[in-house]
């Protein structure tokens, strides 16, 4: 499932529609602390529709040099999300 979806290594998935109250900006940052600080690289899997807020968090994604760990993966059937919680 994972090459599915191009992903690689550790990931966080976040399967939420892009509303800016949903935090995707702070996981990003979050994310881009641990490897600052503690050299962990993890990526970001991110599911959902776009409710107005996608070209934001690409935008702080790409701001933050993270483009080549975050993936926004659009719509994920029911079936195929609990291989992605793996």
């Amino acid at each position: 499932m994972k090459a599915l979806y191009g992903l690689h290594g550790d990931y966080v998935y976040y399967p939420v529609h892009f509303w800016p109250h949903k935090n995707h900006v702070y996981l990003l940052r979050r994310l881009l602390r641990l490897h600052d600080r503690y050299g962990v690289r993890i990526s970001a899997v991110f599911s959902g529709e776009d409710f107005g807020n996608m070209a934001h968090v690409r935008e702080v994604a790409e701001e933050l040099g993270l483009s080549d760990f975050v993936r926004f993966v659009g719509f994920v059937p029911d079936n195929v999300v609990p291989y992605l919680y793996r």
